[in-house]
């Protein structure tokens, strides 16, 4: 049989015998471009433009949609380490039976390639079928009419395909460098091997490093005003903040634990000792798979808790922004004074209307246009 029905044979059965473990691979991958797709689908449509406070608004979904897809990117890139590690065995197996790794390469390429199309198509299918009921969804929550007209943005499947389109090729890539400097035995080993921090020399820096941005992140978090940089500072925090977790988990954690370690008065009693060189093993094979679950369940707190505040805060803001029941806007003809109050009261009155709080004053608008500096 020729290599040119032979690898597309081959990549395609790899794939149904890791079903088990390509499935949850596929619908994290088909999830995410779904996701992706109704994000960038809401942000496309003229509604935006339409909300209350729409440029708080579209600047608020703008710096969501950037954070859901830096999560989905680095989820779906640590989800492919985890895949191709548990097919070291079988790569291994292919490169002792005679296969180059230039033919394994061009297998998985082709693996990369039905698993691209395949997700695409159903990600953004399910996106077209859902993403109308999400747009009435949100145009229920924001209280506004619901007959508005969802359009389907062409531009949005086109940057749906680029997102998962560089995300395979990043995977690809990460995998043909594996596989490139193992040898046959590394692979097959690397099924059964966790992942473990590297014991670098700078590991004292990084957590120190890893300590600055978490606690910067929290300082910007903490002071942010509310002005025009505000959504920037947020931004920011929220960066420094997941970089500061991922250094402290994977080198501040092993740092801490070794410098118990060195302590021998501490570190050699009986109910330390068992319990630190386990985390300290511990935390050497499993800091990425840690750093990750904590990252992301955080963000889906964040999320939630967000949410919630925006949506029970609606009524304060409401009353922020419309502090009375009813504004009269009256053009005075002359300087003489206010609207005629007595009137007011008697079309109260006539309406059955208990006036509580009256409040009365002039106000001039003034245009001015900026000179240079």
């Amino acid at each position: 049989m020729s290599k040119k029905i032979l690898l597309p044979r081959l990549a395609f059965a790899g794939i149904g015998k890791n079903s088990r473990t390509y499935l949850p691979y596929l619908a994290a991958c088909i999830f995410s471009v779904f996701a992706y797709f109704v994000f960038d689908s809401i942000l496309y449509n003229n509604i935006m433009d339409r909300l209350p406070q729409a440029g708080y608004a579209f600047m608020l979904m703008r710096i969501g949609f950037v954070l859901l897809t830096i999560i989905f990117f680095l989820f779906l890139i640590y989800t492919n380490s985890f895949l191709v590690k548990r097919r070291g065995r079988e790569l291994g197996l292919y490169s002792l039976l005679g296969m180059e790794k230039r033919q394994i390469g061009m297998m998985m390429a082709l693996e990369s390639l039905y698993i691209y199309v395949v997700v695409l198509i159903a990600g953004v299918t399910i996106g077209l079928v859902f993403s109308k009921l999400f747009f009435l969804l949100l145009l229920n929550l924001a209280g506004l009419p619901v007959d508005a007209e969802f359009s389907i943005e062409p531009v949005a499947i086109v940057e749906s395909a680029v997102f998962w389109g560089i995300i395979s090729l990043v995977n690809l890539i990460t995998n043909l460098v594996q596989v490139g400097r193992s040898n046959p035995v590394e692979m097959m080993r690397k099924s059964n091997k966790a992942d473990r921090v590297t014991e670098r020399k700078g590991r004292w820096l990084l957590a120190l490093l890893g300590l600055i941005c978490l606690g910067t992140g929290y300082y910007l978090s903490i002071t942010v005003k509310l002005d025009g940089m505000m959504f920037l500072k947020f931004f920011a925090a929220i960066l420094l903040v997941i970089a500061g977790t991922y250094f402290i988990f994977n080198w501040g954690s092993v740092v801490l634990l070794k410098l118990l370690k060195g302590r021998k008065r501490f570190f050699y009693r009986k109910e330390n000792f068992i319990t630190i060189s386990g985390m300290y093993s511990r935390m050497k094979k499993n800091a990425n798979s840690l750093v990750n679950i904590c990252i992301f369940s955080t963000m889906v707190i964040i999320t939630l808790l967000c949410t919630v505040a925006v949506y029970a805060g609606t009524a304060g803001m409401m009353e922020m922004d419309f502090p009375h029941d009813l504004e009269v806007h009256l053009p005075l003809s002359d300087a003489s004074g206010f609207a005629d109050r007595e009137a007011m009261l008697r079309l109260a009155e006539a309406q059955a209307v208990t006036l509580n709080s009256i409040l009365s004053y002039r106000y001039m608008q003034i245009g001015m246009e900026q000179q240079e500096n």
